[in-house]
């Protein structure tokens, strides 16, 4: 079985934050979603954790809020790095800074309304080795 990456993201609004990424075309895991927390399903192997302050309050953790993540995603190619930056703006999120077009390598950055950082990047397969 292929190893899952959970990041928790700290929300104030569960449900904004749910139609902010379903936004994206990402899914909600309704089996490992309620009224505190919701699972977005990235890929197979990457689903974020959207944890609500009353997640915090039933688990006794005084604060989720802090530190913020800092998320970057692959893209298949500069126009899905657009496509994705476009439809995070849409769905409430800040542009932050411009795009950053190395040739080899093209991304975005915005923060999503709860002051995650999300990047998008494109990486000329020709120029990079595997991970």
């Amino acid at each position: 079985m292929a190893r899952i990456i959970f990041p928790n993201l700290a929300v104030a609004d569960l449900e904004k934050a749910k139609t902010f990424y379903s936004g994206l075309g990402w899914t909600v895991n309704p089996q490992f979603t309620d009224e505190t927390a919701s699972a977005i399903v990235v890929s197979p192997e990457i689903v974020l954790m959207l944890l609500s302050p009353a997640f915090a309050a039933q688990n006794g953790l005084t604060q989720l809020a802090e530190p913020r993540m800092s998320l970057a995603f692959s893209a298949d190619s500069r126009e899905e790095v657009d496509s994705f930056f476009e439809k995070a703006v849409a769905g409430g999120a800040q542009p932050r800074g411009d795009a950053q077009d190395l040739g080899f390598m093209y991304s975005r950055t915005v923060v999503d309304p709860d002051g995650h950082i999300l990047d998008w990047v494109w990486m000329n397969p020709a120029n990079v080795e595997p991970f």
